[in-house]
């Protein structure tokens, strides 16, 4: 490559600079960024290049005795002296090169985090991507839930731009969403619980070793799950749909009835184009994932905590010896945050742990209430008169939770 092609690139990648100095704000330039970067790197590789055939091709050897005829001979025949110089302007023209390109890398840097930290901003949402970094964030505090929790993170984990998600449909997706949770108005498992659910995953992914441990896809099937595992909860628990032989329970035989369901129902929503955020992954890759999102939420089922929590044991004795991660393990570990993350509120600070006491035990009574009138025996499982709620409280910390935080 001629010196005049290398600087004509060095030329517009230049300009290109100037450009998007100018205009950090706008969302477009991200890929003249990236392109700035492709062709600074090739700029060097060239320079480097021609550094290393000029110095190749000027080396001779000076085996004169004669100090005069030795420098004659340099100054005539060798280009040492001229090279010296040339060389230094050279590397001077290389580490130009190379702070031009780590200047471009670290413009791309400040444009990514620019644009995460102002998406709120863009679509006028009532928090941004580092307060729900926060474990102490107070979910029911604020409106519409789903929509800026999936947004930021979303976004966040790069779900967005890595599977070209059109903002629109996601929205769509986001306002279906919500029409599912708040269905049946459950006191508890609504769109609060589902966004919350989603968050608590994302600070348990960013605030421990695990974002290096999955791939993308298995982090995107993690995220997905979470916001979408409790997808038109009715408010009453399994034992009560088998018990009353419900349409739900006849549908799925008595197994997971809620689960089943949650997860039948969002893939059915995904049918409808309006809300396929997921329209540009290729077949095998949306099998895979399918797949994981049923499992995952098929282990919310609380009537598969011990054994979940003996296969994570089991997980970590073995992980003692042995330090790769199968998929079997990957997956297990996602049930495991999934699971985690559902029955955090127990670890939340004290002002959300009483919030969502007070709602989950309102639809227990709610379900109590419904059993006095069409259980056969007349005893409900929560009845509002006389269950003693600090001793529950008690009970599903130390036999739930603990077990699953510690481990």
């Amino acid at each position: 490559m001629t010196t005049i092609n290398i600087l004509s690139r060095l030329r517009i990648a230049t300009e290109q600079v100037r450009q998007v100095q100018t205009s950090l704000s706008m969302l477009e330039y991200t890929e003249i960024l990236g392109n700035v970067g492709k062709e600074l790197d090739g700029i060097l590789y060239s320079l480097v290049d021609i550094l290393s055939d000029d110095t190749r091709q000027s080396e001779i050897n000076i085996t004169s005795n004669d100090g005069q005829i030795s420098k004659w001979l340099e100054q005539t025949f060798s280009s040492k002296q001229q090279r010296t110089i040339t060389a230094t302007g050279r590397f001077e023209s290389i580490k130009a090169i190379i702070q031009a390109s780590s200047f471009v890398n670290a413009l791309q840097r400040q444009l990514r985090l620019h644009t995460k930290e102002h998406i709120a901003i863009m679509f006028n949402l009532p928090v941004d991507i580092n307060q729900l970094n926060h474990w102490s964030f107070n979910m029911m505090e604020y409106n519409d839930p789903i929509t800026f929790t999936i947004l930021l993170i979303f976004d966040a984990h790069d779900l967005i731009s890595h599977y070209r998600i059109d903002i629109d449909i996601l929205k769509n997706f986001a306002h279906a969403l919500t029409e599912g949770y708040t269905k049946f108005r459950a006191a508890y498992h609504n769109d609060y619980h589902g966004a919350d659910v989603l968050q608590t995953t994302h600070c348990l992914l960013i605030k421990s070793n695990l974002l290096n441990v999955f791939t993308q896809l298995e982090i995107t099937a993690l995220l997905f799950a979470a916001v979408i595992h409790d997808f038109e909860h009715p408010g009453l628990n399994n034992n009560y749909l088998v018990k009353t032989k419900s349409d739900l329970a006849l549908i799925y035989n008595d197994f997971s009835v809620l689960e089943n369901h949650h997860s039948s129902a969002i893939f059915k929503l995904l049918r409808d184009k309006r809300c396929n955020i997921w329209s540009n992954m290729n077949s095998d890759e949306y099998r895979i994932f399918r797949s994981l999102v049923i499992s995952l939420v098929l282990a919310t089922d609380m009537a598969n905590h011990a054994s979940l929590i003996e296969r994570m044991s089991t997980y970590f004795f073995f992980k003692e010896t042995n330090s790769t991660t199968t998929a079997t393990d990957s997956k297990t570990l996602l049930q495991t945050l999934l699971h985690a993350a559902d029955i955090s509120n127990a670890a939340k600070p004290w002002s959300i742990y009483i919030q969502s006491t007070e709602k989950i035990m309102e639809e227990f009574f709610i379900q109590g209430d419904l059993e006095k009138i069409y259980y056969d025996d007349n005893k409900p499982t929560f009845d509002r008169e006389s269950t003693d709620v600090v001793q529950l409280q008690i009970g599903f910390i130390s036999h739930i939770v603990c077990p699953t935080v510690s481990e």
